[in-house]
């Protein structure tokens, strides 16, 4: 009895302290309904997601769950290069014959079929209609020699060198050489650091069939896979194919994927990223953290403050630069990376105006200080949850249109990472719920822990001797970070929304002339000499696609100018428009179910706006 009453005390205990204020009991979070889960005898996941949108087509992706971080020191690469070999040669389709059997499906290597390597999985995707059972039937039979029976022949070897090494060296431009630059400070004491996916071009020449074979084997195994299949397919069809063409497979087991932890660096680095093909200076302050793995309500709630903190700084910091308060940077950004399995990092970034990082700087100290000091306000942090919940609600309302590549990505992430894979519904749901713990308090604690952070450091980007002559030294940063801890600073005021995007209509535009090119396709010819096309398309009944198009893309100006282009046409993505600001336009757009995106190619400008048929109207306002 003694015994009894004192568990019965401890019971009662627990239950008081998890039930006191701020405290939150870690509620697992809810599966999507729709997903259907299960393993094979031979350990194979398998993940199946119907999705009608859009109609007669399925993804079907084989996940390995191991990527460049398990490769031995020889073996830099590798992995890399048994997935190339998949489509060198298997048992029943040798050299060449599986790339020439998916043509024969109407199937474009690219567009329909590809695969890639990242750090801790291996992912060999094909897309295809439902419509056709013996294709169906047979890429399944690749999949399963894909898993099982790839030849890896010398001669088909030798060739992929090659085509690696010339993959290898179109990415050497200057996006890549400020990745290795930044590489030693952002991955310090990481797995990832000496793992790049691609590998050493010395282990590409040299590496032999049977060391491709050994790493296949060790790693290609049943109980080291997830077969993901989403689409416009009956469950049970699906699952049949699973059976029937990967159940077979041995039952041989992988060996163990390692884990290495990430050590925290705990003192503060300064690195400066020279290149002349840098399309702006400027300075950043980045920090590395633990990644929140989001599998239960308290890591849910805590990876949304992290989002919210990073668009918050974005928000106000884009306010600021747009109402020309702050006139001594051209532009700026915050962002949330993951750097490994088990870390993230957050950095904030300014664009120096004129070559000026001394100006940079502080305009950034001056930001970061001010939420040292003043935090966020309630109005800012409603309207981003605001603003947020509007965009959830939006996608319970298109769940049915989700792009059925984005969707097999998630559902490859949440396999990956074990995490929960929620339905729009639920996470529309719990968002409503469980923000309402997110506070500017909350969010402050966030802040100063964030801030208090030793793993950190300063990067200057620099793309000329001038710029670099003026960039800071170490000294000289850590006496402005004092001079600004010091110093006291106003608070920011919120200005509010302003949501209404006014436009003057033209009333001298009308039809001129009207021409019936095809069935469901009508020329206009509008007196203002523009031309519209319109397209009506089957399955698409609640979407309305515009797209304006000028017959002038980056080909049109100077090769040199050419980072110019790249550059104003994300300038174009991140404005706004009329009296709106970047963030208020967002959130219009969020009200309005409207989307926006721009496009430079070689011959081409393209603006598309994407709105609904039920309201048009917005759309055409802002294209």
């Amino acid at each position: 009895m003694e015994i009894i009453m004192r568990n019965l005390c401890f019971l009662l205990t627990l239950v008081a302290t998890l039930l006191l204020p701020g405290r939150l009991i870690a509620a697992a979070l809810p599966q999507d309904e729709k997903l259907i889960t299960g393993q094979l005898g031979n350990g194979l996941r398998y993940m199946i997601y119907p999705h009608a949108h859009p109609k007669d087509q399925v993804n079907l992706w084989l996940q390995i769950h191991t990527g460049s971080l398990q490769e031995e020191d020889n073996e830099r690469g590798v992995a890399h290069f048994v997935e190339h070999m998949m489509f060198n040669g298997t048992k029943t389709w040798p050299g060449n014959k599986v790339i020439e059997t998916f043509e024969s499906m109407g199937l474009r290597f690219g567009r329909d079929v590809n695969a890639y390597t990242s750090y801790d999985e291996t992912v060999y995707q094909v897309s295809l209609p439902t419509t056709q059972k013996q294709n169906l039937q047979q890429v399944m039979a690749i999949f399963s020699e894909w898993s099982n029976a790839a030849t890896f022949e010398k001669l088909e070897v030798d060739a992929e060198r090659g085509v690696i090494t010339e993959e290898w060296r179109a990415h050497q431009d200057a996006k890549w050489r400020t990745s290795q630059a930044r590489r030693p400070f952002l991955l310090a004491n990481t797995r990832n650091l000496d793992r790049e996916p691609i590998g050493l071009m010395d282990t590409v020449a040299t590496v032999t069939p049977a060391q491709l074979r050994q790493f296949y084997q060790r790693w290609y195994q049943p109980n080291n896979m997830t077969f993901i299949v989403v689409g416009d397919i009956d469950s049970k069809e699906a699952l049949a194919l699973i059976k029937d063409n990967l159940s077979k497979l041995p039952a041989n087991k992988a060996a163990e994927n390692r884990v290495w932890p990430t050590k925290a660096e705990n003192h503060l680095r300064f690195n400066i990223i020279n290149d002349k093909e840098n399309r702006v200076n400027g300075i950043a302050l980045y920090y590395r953290l633990p990644m929140v793995q989001v599998n239960d309500e308290q890591s849910f709630i805590e990876q949304a403050e992290w989002s919210m903190l990073v668009q918050l700084f974005n928000q106000r910091l884009q306010e600021r630069i747009q109402s020309g308060e702050l006139k001594t940077i051209s532009g700026g950004t915050a962002r949330s990376v993951k750097i490994a399995p088990d870390y993230q990092s957050l950095f904030f970034r300014v664009n120096a105006r004129d070559d000026n990082m001394q100006d940079a700087a502080n305009a950034l100290m001056a930001e970061l200080a001010t939420i040292d000091q003043h935090g966020f306000s309630a109005e800012e942090l409603d309207d981003v949850k605001s603003t947020r919940l509007t965009w959830l609600k939006n996608a319970v309302d298109q769940q049915a249109e989700r792009d059925l590549r984005m969707l097999t990505s998630r559902l490859a992430s949440s396999s990956l990472n074990n995490t929960p894979f929620l339905s729009p519904e639920e996470t529309y749901q719990l968002s409503k719920r469980l923000w309402q713990q997110i506070t500017v308090q909350s969010l402050a604690e966030k802040w100063q822990q964030l801030r208090k952070n030793q793993d950190a450091f300063w990067e200057q980007m620099v793309n000329n001797e001038l710029a670099a002559k003026k960039a800071l030294s170490p000294a000289a940063i850590l006496a402005l970070e004092k001079e600004y801890a010091n110093k006291k600073l106003a608070a920011y005021i919120f200005p509010g929304r302003n949501l209404s995007l006014t436009v003057d209509a033209d009333p001298q535009a009308e039809i001129s002339s009207k021409e019936t090119l095809a069935e469901n396709l009508t020329s206009l010819t509008l007196s203002n000499g523009a031309r519209v096309i319109l397209a009506k398309s089957a399955g698409e009944e609640q979407k309305l696609q515009i797209t304006a198009v000028s017959n002038k893309g980056d080909l049109s100006f100077p090769a040199q100018q050419k980072s110019l282009i790249a550059l104003a046409n994300k300038a174009v993505s991140g404005s706004g428009v009329g009296e709106l600001s970047s963030s208020s336009l967002k959130r219009w757009s969020a009200e309005n179910s409207v989307t926006m995106s721009s496009k430079v190619s070689g011959m081409n400008t393209l603006l598309s706006v994407s709105a609904r048929t039920n309201n048009p109207e917005p759309g055409f306002q802002l294209i």
